[in-house]
């Protein structure tokens, strides 16, 4: 990639107008804008203005602060009328359920009225209607725009991916970057042993295969009468193919689904073990024995038979269990990955904190596999099959990971983008369905975060050979939060015929990988060394399980929004003291106000600062020396957790159980009763019984705020 080709071609950050009249003329796109002529700077090109609401209450767990809520086709930007390092915003992509809390009727304090939002990293915000704003249906209209925009498949509407790309304009089009024949060409394949087969072509073989596929040349026969037998007797009709060579040894990577044996006791030998030998035999290593590597535990394994399902047990073939979990049990267990990352993000143990959720075990067991793989073709030059059940999910973990290990050129950006494109995209990774693209449906079964378990997998082995990759953290970063967004037609659907054949993604959408390489030079790693990828022991792999550096918790991506907030808190105290400085005053000296974010739906967004321990504001809470137990939560056998989501060890959180429990409960600071003639005297303080946090904020000009 040269400088021309790494310019930015489509400026994202110039403001842009919110392009009034060109989204909602557009019978296609179905969308009505929000009639204004304001300018949103921070905008992409064909993101819309849908709905504004001011003076509303963002509560989050860094934040409670007023001010004007914009929702446009992609996101949801708050804008602070208080504190300009309360702004902030998210994609609606990322949202995974919206809720009402409160009653209109039934309002008798601020900010228990109002929306409450779960993203799918499991944050929560609200945003509450003062008390003397509230009348009857304030929110429905609010409710239901965020709504449609978040999920806009349940309303028959497009993706913002087909919206940008009627607008953006980028100078390379990297939909056809990844070519099937060229890669599989760089492999030394079709040859004497493998050839092209185009009984896909229409994906009606196999609807979530790739139209091309590569097979043993002895198999293909007219009509592809014995392949259509074997994709009869595979889950889903996903037989296995070619996916990754060795040119100079023939060891090859295979990929399919489990075998249909089901309860059959039957030893007889059948057409998918004659299939299995001739691919087998492709190997010029006299080794005439197919390994067969099943992702699964072994009891899963077993419980599938009873489904149809199974295992080879082919007397041709060894077969061994890697022991890596489900979709389901990975989507509860990041919940606790998520959690910890939140709540510790600047903690120097994390990594061990991490490590008693139990999350390094499962990201263990993946990298083992692919090592086990890697060990089998790179050094003992065997021909091995993955496959899981349906083999879409945990065989394209181990496929991709053993490939990335054994082959430099899926280490630079170029190549990781095919090696994603080949392992993921073509081979029906449901992407839909993990990621829950624009649909309400917060506890649909489908939905886990392979993919991005995955990208984790990659950042592990990137963290300990740095130099040996082209690409840098920002790539996987970049790709972790596109994964959601839907900006982009790379990772819409479940599969090649979805995106390809049924919505034309390359013509209505923009690829991920467009975007990537006009902004190339963001994504290169400064310490790459070129010479480890081209030079040196053609049969050197990379190992991670076996290097001296344990795994650790990847805190840019898990921990990332919680120490973003962490410096805007940072920046909002440094401006606040300055203020006082300048003024000669004591900025909360005049300033007291309390309140609480509870509400009527059993949550509460009550939070003190720790950081302004050291103001007189808070030395009740200093004297207190608040603090948590590592060590109680990494030994104890049952940690504990708290539903809410990223949060930091500067804030304390009501019913927070990982804080250690304190002498003396916090005292609430006086409170002015409001203002009625004759004035009366400011209400006496009051003492915490129920173990509720209170803050000090500092007042506004806007007395509501003490609503």
């Amino acid at each position: 990639m040269n400088s021309e080709e790494s310019q930015l071609f489509s400026s994202e950050g110039n403001n842009i107008n919110n392009m009034v009249g060109r989204v909602s003329t557009s019978q296609d796109h179905k969308l009505s804008t929000y009639l204004t002529n304001e300018t949103l700077p921070w905008a992409l090109p064909g993101e819309s203005l849908q709905k504004k609401e001011k003076n509303i209450c963002c509560i989050t767990y860094y934040i409670k602060s007023r001010g004007v809520v914009y929702v446009t086709n992609y996101r949801v930007h708050f804008e602070s009328d208080e504190a300009p390092e309360d702004s902030f915003f998210f994609l609606l992509g990322n949202v995974a359920k919206i809720e009402k809390f409160g009653f209109s009727s039934n309002t008798t304090r601020s900010n228990v009225y109002g929306i409450e939002i779960l993203l799918k990293d499991q944050r929560k915000i609200k945003f509450a209607y003062p008390k003397q704003s509230v009348v009857r249906h304030i929110r429905r209209d609010f409710y239901q725009i965020l709504h449609k925009m978040a999920f806009p498949i349940s309303y028959n509407l497009p993706f913002f991916a087909t919206i940008y790309k009627s607008i953006v304009s980028y100078e390379l089009d990297c939909w056809n970057l990844y070519n099937p024949e060229a890669e599989y060409s760089r492999f030394g394949v079709p040859n004497n042993d493998w050839t092209l087969c185009h009984v896909n072509q229409n994906y009606t073989f196999c609807p979530s295969y790739p139209a091309l596929l590569y097979v043993p040349k002895i198999s293909v026969d007219r009509n592809y009468e014995f392949l259509n037998k074997i994709a009869n007797s595979r889950s889903s009709r996903r037989i296995p193919v070619l996916s990754w060579m060795n040119s100079k040894t023939s060891a090859a990577i295979i990929r399919s689904s489990q075998p249909m044996i089901g309860l059959r006791l039957s030893k007889k030998y059948t057409d998918d073990e004659k299939y299995l030998q001739q691919i087998a035999s492709t190997n010029h290593n006299g080794l005439r024995k197919l390994n067969i590597i099943d992702a699964r535990p072994h009891a899963n394994a077993q419980a599938n038979r009873a489904k149809g399902g199974g295992f080879e047990n082919y007397e041709s073939c060894n077969l061994e269990f890697m022991d890596i979990q489900n979709i389901h049990a990975v989507r509860e267990l990041i919940k606790k990955c998520r959690d910890v990352c939140a709540e510790y993000p600047e903690n120097p143990h994390l990594r061990d904190i991490v490590e008693s959720t139990k999350w390094f075990s499962y990201i263990r067991s993946i990298l083992r596999a692919a090592e086990y793989v890697v060990n089998l073709v790179n050094n003992e030059k065997k021909t091995v099959l993955v496959h899981c059940s349906d083999g879409w999910d945990r065989t394209a973990q181990i496929t991709s990971l053993s490939m990335l290990m054994m082959d430099p050129y899926y280490r630079t950006i170029n190549g990781f983008a095919i090696l994603i494109e080949k392992e993921w995209c073509s081979f029906g990774h449901k992407f839909s369905h993990r990621c829950g693209h624009g649909v309400d449906k917060p506890n649909d079964q489908e939905r886990s975060p392979i993919f991005l378990q995955f990208l984790e997998c990659v950042w592990q082995i990137y963290n300990n050979y740095t130099s040996y990759f082209e690409f840098n953290e920002h790539y996987l970063l970049f790709l972790a939060e596109e994964l959601y967004s839907c900006r982009f037609g790379t990772f819409l659907f479940n599969n090649e015929c979805e995106r390809i054949k049924e919505h034309h993604c390359p013509t209505t959408t923009v690829s991920i990988w467009t975007h990537i390489y006009n902004n190339y030079k963001e994504f290169i790693n400064l310490n790459y060394n070129h010479n480890l990828s081209t030079t040196g022991d053609t049969n050197f792999a990379l190992k991670i399980l076996d290097f001296e550096k344990p795994l650790d918790a990847w805190r840019s991506y898990y921990s990332g929004p919680a120490l973003e907030a962490l410096e805007k808190l940072k920046v909002k105290k440094e401006r606040l003291k300055k203020e006082a400085e300048e003024k000669n005053i004591n900025t909360f000296s005049n300033k007291k106000t309390s309140f609480d974010g509870s509400s009527e739906d059993n949550s509460s967004y009550s939070l003190v600062e720790a950081d302004d321990a050291d103001d007189a504001l808070c030395e009740e809470f200093k004297r207190q020396n608040v603090s948590y137990n590592i060590s109680t939560l990494t030994n104890s056998s049952e940690t504990k957790y708290h539903s809410s989501n990223n949060h930091s060890t500067t804030v304390l959180f009501e019913g927070n159980s990982v804080y250690l429990k304190q002498d003396s409960s916090l005292i609430t600071p006086t409170r002015p009763a409001p203002p009625r003639p004759p004035p009366a005297r400011p209400s006496p303080p009051k003492l915490l019984t129920n173990n509720v946090s209170t803050v000090k904020v500092p007042d506004t000009k806007n007395s509501s705020l003490n609503d």
